[in-house]
């Protein structure tokens, strides 16, 4: 059964859980796409518009909404050709549908034994062929070579759009142009996957969802012929490239979740939908609770590199934590020091992305400390257990460590710079690691 949205055949959406994981790249990929058309033809592509998970993947349409091409967006460790038939087999019934239009399919990754009968059996299909830095074809954008890919298309826009604006080749600004580029198609990419996720309603309500959002390429290309030497990089930016990378982690999170476990990959695209609705300081909210040892800042690049979460705090610290427990409740009232919580009893548990040895027990409750003195915020004021991979301490003020007896008495060292009842509240926030969070919640 299909819908009708303008003049556009819909199917249902694609709806593979593991896909939903490599939204972001999927965004990269069509912004490469774009770049591509736009050089080809600077102003025929003015006419044209990005659509994001509506008939495929991602889209290119027409003017009059009929599909100039449709792209399946793979991201996935499989390298075998059977792997991926059943999706090359969809996309060319697909392709049927709209007999104008030229399916490709895109792959992270050289795929083997690919079938002499390709061309004949699923025609039109064609693997997408991409250019490395030295335009050489490749028919794989590797993950770690998608920004380079960009950045390199980028280059070739301009020389063909602005030949002898020779500052627009230099790196940095090859840097920037695609930060701005990517804040366009990323944040586009990032609602419309919350809007599905979040979704009560699957098929086609989820169809118009996507078909009603898209992406004029005249915003591409504003961006493309402004000066962007002085324009500032502002806090929208940074919560974006927040929300990117935090995909980015994500996706390589769910790379390794045993043979695709549906349930489990259900679960954390939930907490993703959660995260992803999180405006500017909300999501610092979510930081300092997750990350309650950093001094959290992103008012420039140097502290958002140093003080966010990196890629260790999400794959090994936070996707641990919300992977191996049962899943947490969502604090819609927004009161909690936390958005995400597991309660027992009268007594909270937060998850966080802490995943230090319990050797480390002591400083990193000096941090945690620290931290919350120095960010004057309220976490740690209502005490809780801080759900990490190993450590159990039953005060960040003075404990021994659990299981490995190291003894440690913070409070006169920081008396001098806390109330009393910071003091009783800081007395009441403890560490508790994976194993045991499961245990006292299972009891």
């Amino acid at each position: 059964m299909v819908d009708q949205v303008g003049n556009i055949e819909m199917a249902h959406p694609h709806t593979a859980i593991t896909s939903y994981s490599g939204y972001i790249y999927q965004g990269k990929i069509a912004l490469l796409h774009c770049l591509r058309l736009i050089e080809q033809a600077p102003e025929e592509s003015r006419r044209l518009k990005l659509q994001i998970e509506s008939i495929e993947d991602f889209a290119i349409l027409n003017t009059d909404n009929t599909c100039k091409s449709l792209h399946q967006v793979k991201a996935r460790k499989d390298r075998l050709f059977s792997d991926y038939r059943p999706d090359v087999e969809k996309l060319r019934d697909k392709a049927n549908l709209h007999e104008d239009s030229e399916p490709f399919f895109h792959v992270s990754l050289p795929l083997r034994l690919i079938p002499s009968t390709f061309t004949s059996e699923y025609s039109p299909i064609t693997f997408y062929q991409y250019f490395d830095t030295n335009d050489s074809p490749v028919d794989h954008c590797p993950l770690e070579s998608v920004d380079m890919f960009i950045e390199h298309q980028i280059k070739k826009v301009y020389q063909v759009v602005f030949p002898d604006e020779e500052y627009r080749a230099s790196n940095d600004y090859l840097i920037k142009s695609r930060q701005f580029l990517e804040d366009i198609i990323i944040k586009h990419v990032i609602d419309v996957h919350r809007e599905i996720q979040q979704s009560t309603v699957t098929g086609a309500v989820q169809s118009r969802v996507a078909a009603s959002r898209y992406i004029e390429f005249d915003r591409i290309l504003e961006i493309l012929t402004q000066d962007l030497t002085d324009r500032y990089l502002d806090e929208s930016y940074f919560h974006y490239l927040l929300l990117k990378d935090a995909g980015t982690y994500f996706h390589d999170y769910c790379q390794n979740v045993e043979d695709n476990n549906a349930n489990t990959l259900l679960k954390l695209n939930y907490y993703f939908s959660k995260f992803n609705a999180l405006n500017p300081s909300s999501l610092t909210k979510f930081i300092r609770a997750i990350a309650p040892h950093k001094k959290v800042g992103f008012n420039n690049i140097s502290q958002y590199k140093d003080n966010t979460f990196n890629r260790d705090d999400f794959k090994r610290g936070l996707l641990k934590v919300l992977d191996q427990m049962a899943q947490s409740e969502f604090d819609e009232s927004l009161q909690l020091p936390s958005f995400f919580f597991w309660k027992n009893d009268d007594e909270y548990l937060y998850p966080t992305a802490i995943h230090d040895h319990p050797d480390d027990a002591e400083e990193l409750c000096i941090e945690i400390i620290e931290a919350s003195i120095a960010d004057d915020v309220n976490f740690l004021f209502e005490g809780g257990k801080l759900v990490n991979r190993h450590i159990n301490c039953q005060s960040i003020f003075s404990s021994v460590v659990v299981g490995n007896q190291i003894e440690f008495n913070l409070e006169d060292e920081f008396s001098s710079d806390l109330n009393e009842n910071r003091i009783n509240s800081f007395r009441n926030v403890s560490l508790i690691s994976i194993a045991e969070a499961n245990r006292v919640i299972n009891d």
